[in-house]
């Protein structure tokens, strides 16, 4: 199940140091004196933010693995790479201790490979149930398990940490009752004396979406993030995502933007639940006849994929399969050749019961990666957890 896909949209470039230059080096940013970003090497996306204390690093975030939402069964920790990330933060770092690993959620660009660090006791900041998931679907060893013990830290409600410390951090719970959020539980992280909030991958939003003119609909995720701001009184300057941004011919910048660009840039568009109420309440019927003036609406409207991605998913979730089907079919014409999409569309036909074309579909899938983590025997599973049968 494809839910929460991002497509990075393009920034300007900046310079990166490399310790190496062999397969799986890693990529060294200074932001500031205290606050580094860390990439895996020139491919990968996955940006680990690095505080530097007076006798300790903190580490936000894993960067070996790009994977986020796409990814849900078998997942996997690359022990191999975190343990080369541990070798190079403490080459750079003068073997200052890591004494923190902050995830946000279960997706392996945050949680894989923090079990290498254990082992010389870094303790691990997540939440009960992104921990149960990874555990459950085998982003963690269940021979490493009886070892963690106390060196997994759940958060259920906002918490100071180092308090005392020159850099405290706030880490924020964000409960049910925030919606957009890509798994059930999900942290902010609010360096207070800097007053930057690291938002991870809830802040889809590129340094060229900012400042543009005319018409435009945010990311939902957006909602939350604005909502966590003014509910819990923040003061924020800066905000950190997850992921660093390409803008040409590998030139990379990280992903930390100023927040006021941000909020002006939410202040004059639209939310995708604004823009797609008219077409949600359309009658399928006349939705079908009208699919090529949709997908001309849409494109008018800058609407991004994954608003569409996530509809369908809401509509499968609340047993509106035959508006799901439309949807991914809008969705696929709008964006047509994404696997992740396909399967959206596969698993739409096979909640509505088209199992012959929710076939075609996941062998069109499996046709392109025989590894593809979706098909039918994940719809079926998927179907039989959310209906019972």
């Amino acid at each position: 199940m494809k839910k929460h896909i991002v497509l990075w949209k393009a920034c300007i470039g900046s310079t990166l140091l490399a310790f190496g230059q062999p397969e799986d080096s890693f990529l060294l940013q200074q932001y500031s004196p205290e606050i580094s970003f860390v990439v895996m090497d020139s491919i990968h996306g996955s940006q680990s933010t690095v505080i530097e204390y007076n006798d300790f690093l903190v580490v936000i975030e894993m960067p070996m693995v790009d994977e986020g939402g796409s990814k849900t069964e078998h997942l996997e920790e690359d022990a191999g790479r975190a343990t080369r990330y541990r070798e190079f933060l403490r080459e750079h770092f003068n073997r200052k201790p890591i004494r923190y690993i902050l995830s946000s959620h279960w997706h392996q660009h945050s949680l894989s490979g923090v079990t290498p660090f254990t082992d010389e006791g870094t303790r691990i900041i997540t939440t009960r149930k992104n921990w149960d998931y990874a555990v459950a679907h085998d982003l963690v060893a269940k021979e490493k398990l009886p070892g963690l013990g106390d060196k997994i830290i759940f958060v259920a409600a906002d918490t100071l940490l180092l308090e005392r410390s020159e850099f405290p951090i706030e880490v924020l719970y964000l409960d049910s009752t925030y919606s957009n959020k890509p798994t059930t539980d999900y942290l902010f992280f609010y360096l207070t004396r800097q007053k930057y909030l690291h938002a991870s991958c809830m802040t889809a939003v590129g340094q060229s979406d900012l400042g543009q003119q005319g018409p435009h609909i945010y990311g939902s995720r957006l909602i939350d993030v604005r909502r966590v701001i003014a509910a819990k009184k923040l003061d924020v300057e800066k905000i950190i995502r997850l992921g660093r941004e390409d803008f040409v011919h590998r030139a990379f910048q990280p992903g930390i933007y100023n927040y006021a660009d941000v909020a002006a840039y939410i202040e004059s568009g639209r939310s995708p639940q604004e823009a797609l109420k008219p077409y949600v309440k359309m009658p399928i019927d006349r939705l079908r006849q009208r699919m090529d003036q949709v997908l001309d609406e849409f494109a008018a409207m800058r609407l991004g994929p994954g608003m569409l991605n996530g509809l369908v998913y809401e509509f499968i979730e609340d047993g509106d399969y035959d508006r799901a089907v439309v949807f991914a079919q809008l969705l696929n014409l709008y964006y047509p050749g994404i696997l992740d999409f396909i399967d959206t569309l596969g698993e739409a036909y096979y909640f509505a019961g088209d199992v012959d074309s929710a076939r075609r579909m996941s062998i069109v899938l499996l046709g392109h990666d025989e590894e593809y983590d979706g098909g039918m025997e994940v719809w079926e599973k998927n179907r039989k957890e959310q209906t019972g049968h």
